[in-house]
């Protein structure tokens, strides 16, 4: 049983010395290999997750009452490229109903069709919206 016992344990020593490894990380090449898929997840994180604020903000923006262009300008910022953002600021310029902001409303639009805005993106409410900005378009051509 003595000899049972021993034999288990010198086996198990060797099986833990195999599977653990050490990387001296003095050597500059190691903290390169180290430090850059941290960096690369660091720069991926703060990119995504300024689009994900963009994107619940112009999602949950507040009416043109509220104080709604504000925000929707805000959520345009944190996500330039987003085309959701650039419709929410778009709706509510186009609610404003005031002349300069209606021109705005049109490039915001049209900035948001050109990003890639599809009509499966867009809450259902928000489809005649779509289709009134289509019609508005083929008018001023």
């Amino acid at each position: 049983m003595v000899r049972t016992t021993y034999v288990r344990k010198k086996i198990m020593s060797q099986v833990v010395d195999d599977e653990l490894q050490l990387l001296d990380v003095r050597a500059p090449l190691s903290r390169i290999v180290l430090i850059l898929p941290l960096l690369f997840a660091i720069i991926t994180s703060w990119f995504v997750v300024r689009w994900y604020i963009g994107d619940t903000i112009a999602e949950y923006s507040p009416p043109l009452e509220d104080g709604g262009i504000d925000i929707a300008r805000s959520s345009e910022r944190f996500a330039p490229d987003d085309p959701v953002t650039h419709w929410s600021l778009a709706t509510v310029l186009k609610n404003s109903l005031e002349p300069a902001q209606l021109q705005e409303s049109l490039k915001e639009f049209e900035e948001a069709e050109r990003l890639g805005l599809r009509i499966e993106m867009l809450h259902p409410l928000e489809v005649e919206s779509f289709q009134a900005f289509d019609e508005l378009r083929k008018k001023k051509k």
